[in-house]
């Protein structure tokens, strides 16, 4: 468990208040994976592994507040694309395989995330 897991869990809030934080993090998400793909193009590859990160941790979030039975799979998808983050963030190399295997597992968990709560948006597909 992430540290932060425990933190979100005991942040008292209500069933609105909850949904609206989701929301927050579901358009953070967004706007951090496009901005990871556009730098990634541009062959910025640490601050795209940074902003890769970010979003990551935004999904990441969102799922832990979601709950167990939900958020399972978003958490997955995260975590991997998170490691990925701070690889391209470090400066190790990945692969591009890796890369477009962490913006694809990003952009399924960031668009299941808006459908569950009715901010569906789709993210452009690049790289």
């Amino acid at each position: 468990m992430n540290p932060s897991d425990e933190a979100v869990r005991r942040v008292p809030l209500d069933g609105t208040c909850t949904f609206i934080i989701v929301q927050a993090h579901h358009a953070l998400a967004l706007v951090q994976c496009a901005r990871a793909a556009r730098l990634n193009g541009e062959k910025q590859i640490r601050q795209a592994g940074t902003e890769l990160r970010a979003a990551a941790l935004h999904v990441h979030d969102a799922a832990t507040l979601l709950g167990p039975e939900f958020g399972h799979g978003l958490r997955v998808a995260a975590a991997e694309a998170g490691a990925v983050g701070e690889q391209l963030e470090a400066g190790s190399q990945s692969t591009q395989d890796d890369i477009n295997r962490a913006f694809v597992a990003l952009r399924k968990a960031i668009e299941a995330l808006g459908a569950h709560t009715g901010t569906a948006q789709k993210i452009a597909r690049t790289p």
